[in-house]
């Protein structure tokens, strides 16, 4: 499933400092959403998703085994729930990064990579 966060970022479409709903799939942001414009962002990140989750899957053993010998009753009483909640977290996170396949509405199938990077100083009329 993924994740949302806030955070108070300046809008490329209103120019505004405000807040923002960051979604994340996995540890990658996919996609961001301004609370002042409503204006969202997706970002295509299938192809950076699939091999940073063949990266955790890979890793999950070694992870399970530090937790346990930190906190061995904490780990054996949560390891119920994480069973069952965890393919579905993943299947929510998967979802997410083939969606962020498909082509939005104002993007066309062909179209070019945007540029996403956030530029410095912020625009003029931006709060601070």
């Amino acid at each position: 499933m993924e994740r949302i966060q806030h955070a108070s970022l300046v809008c490329a479409s209103c120019l505004k400092e405000c807040d923002h709903e960051v979604t994340y799939a996995g540890r990658l942001v996919a996609a961001f959403k301004c609370s002042n414009c409503g204006t969202q962002v997706n970002i295509q990140v299938a192809d950076d998703y699939f091999p940073d989750v063949g990266r955790r899957l890979a890793s999950k053993p070694r992870r399970m085994m530090r937790r346990f010998r930190k906190h061995p009753l904490g780990y054996t009483l949560s390891l119920p729930r994480a069973v069952a909640t965890k393919p579905r977290e993943v299947l929510g996170e998967v979802r997410l990064a083939i969606a962020s396949r498909q082509p939005t509405e104002h993007e066309g199938a062909s179209s070019a990579p945007v540029d996403r990077s956030i530029e410095s100083p912020a625009p003029p009329g931006c709060e601070q």
